[in-house]
């Protein structure tokens, strides 16, 4: 679905950490300046997912149980502790083809669309950092902050943007708001309502009474 509407020019996903780390489990983290091996990433994905308890193991999560009868079985080996095994060829190219493009930021105008969001540090320079994709130097898993901080939902910033991001399960189960960041409450992973909102064409800072937020409940396909 997501390939599909990715073909409208007003569709624009961006990178999360889970799209980067299945990327390195695929052997594709060349396209960010990574040649460790396949096998490293599988292992610190089961040692950060170390359960495969029905509601902690990440694909429980989002319904793409391990045992049943459904799309993920062709996507993974043996599914058990001691033997698990991803075959990356398995993977349609068109699916890898879809999460290689995704690009870790979208801005537009003054918003800039991030996954967990920006540090208070220069913008400018983190947003060169990304555009770079070369997170070598970065250490072992590789992964951004801007792809995976939760420390930074609300840090205050003075630049001129407005960043807009989720990734966080935040206090109370509500959207962080300020003047210059919007960080959406991101629970629908655990079958809470997706959070969303309008936004204006461009703003100086946030008013919430040009703003629409609403939630969206979310079918769980079986």
């Amino acid at each position: 679905m997501l390939c599909d509407l990715k073909e409208n020019e007003w569709f624009h996903p961006i990178m999360g950490n889970h799209d980067l780390m299945n990327l390195y489990n695929m052997g594709l983290g060349n396209k960010f300046g990574i040649n460790e091996q396949t096998e490293k990433f599988n292992n610190e994905w089961l040692h950060y997912f170390n359960s495969y308890e029905e509601n902690k193991f990440t694909p429980y999560q989002y319904n793409s149980k391990l045992s049943n009868d459904n799309i993920i079985k062709e996507f993974l080996g043996k599914n058990n502790r001691d033997d698990f095994v991803i075959y990356p060829t398995s993977i349609p190219e068109k699916h890898k083809n879809f999460l290689v493009s995704l690009p870790l930021y979208y801005k537009i105008n003054n918003y800039i669309f991030v996954h967990a969001g920006l540090n208070d540090n220069d913008i400018d320079s983190q947003l060169d950092f990304l555009d770079k994709r070369n997170f070598q130097n970065i250490g072992f898993p590789y992964i951004p902050e801007q792809l995976k901080n939760k420390k930074i939902w609300n840090k205050e910033h003075n630049s001129n943007y407005i960043v807009v991001s989720g990734h966080c399960k935040l206090p109370n189960h509500k959207n962080f708001v300020s003047e210059k960041r919007i960080t959406f409450h991101s629970g629908s992973c655990n079958d809470e309502n997706l959070h969303c909102g309008l936004l204006p064409d461009y703003c100086d800072i946030i008013d919430t009474n040009k703003c629409i937020f609403f939630d969206v409940q979310t079918d769980i396909i079986e």
